[in-house]
C-alpha cells in the first residue's frame, strides 16, 4: 500500500502560524528560532558541543540577515532554509501566505509517495533495532495519527522522512 511519506510530521513540527507571529520576516524568523531552541528534540540532542552551537548562530545570524531583506510572501522560503539546517524532514516551517502557482509547484514537487506500509516500517525498525536513531520509530498523535519515521532511502537527501500510516489522511 502507498502511503504519503511527507517531510513533516504533524507532532514533530515547529510551525510558523500567522496569528502567532508578527508580520515582518525577521519578527517570524526570530520566533522560529526561539520555537527550535526551546521546543525541538534534534536541537537539544544535537547541538551540543561549541562547534555545533557556533555553526548554529552562524546559521541563525545569515537567516536574520536574509529575512531583513525579504517580503512576507517569501518568508516561508527564508525560514525552511533555517529548518534545512538540521536535515531532518520532521521539522518545518509551514505559512499559508498567497503564492505564485510556480511556488506552489515547488514546494508540492518536495512531497513524495513512498510505497511503505506499517509492516516494511516494522520490519525496517526490527532490522535495524542497534543502530536507530531516538527519532525512528512508530509515532502516534494525539489527533489519532500513526507516523512511521525511517531514514530516508535515498541517502543525500535528508536524514528521515515520515510515512503516514492512518488511513483516511488527507493529500
Amino acid at each position: 500500500m502507498r502511503r504519503l511519506a511527507l517531510l513533516v510530521s504533524l507532532f514533530l513540527t515547529v510551525s510558523l502560524l500567522a496569528e502567532d507571529l508578527p508580520c515582518d520576516c525577521q519578527g517570524r524568523v526570530a520566533a522560529l528560532v526561539s520555537r527550535i531552541e526551546a521546543n525541538y528534540v534534534s536541537y537539544a540532542l544535537g547541538v551540543k558541543t561549541a562547534a555545533k552551537k557556533a555553526a548554529w548562530r552562524k546559521h541563525v545570524a545569515a537567516a536574520r540577515a536574509k529575512a531583513a531583506k525579504t517580503s512576507e510572501d517569501e518568508c516561508v522560503f527564508t525560514a525552511r532554509e533555517l529548518t534545512d539546517w538540521f536535515h531532518d524532514g520532521h521539522l518545518f516551517a509551514l505559512e499559508a501566505p498567497d503564492v505564485t502557482p510556480e511556488q506552489a509547484a515547488k514546494l508540492a514537487a518536495e512531497a513524495e509517495v513512498i510505497p511503505k506500509s506499517e509492516s516494511d516500517i516494522r520490519a525496517y525498525l526490527n532490522a535495524n533495532a542497534r543502530k536507530l536513531d531516538p527519532l525512528e520509530g512508530l509515532w502516534y498523535s494525539n489527533e489519532g495519527y500513526r507516523v512511521g519515521i525511517i531514514r530516508d532511502p535515498k541517502p543525500g537527501r535528508r536524514d528521515f522522512v515520515a510515512v503516514f500510516l492512518t488511513e483516511g489522511v488527507k493529500d
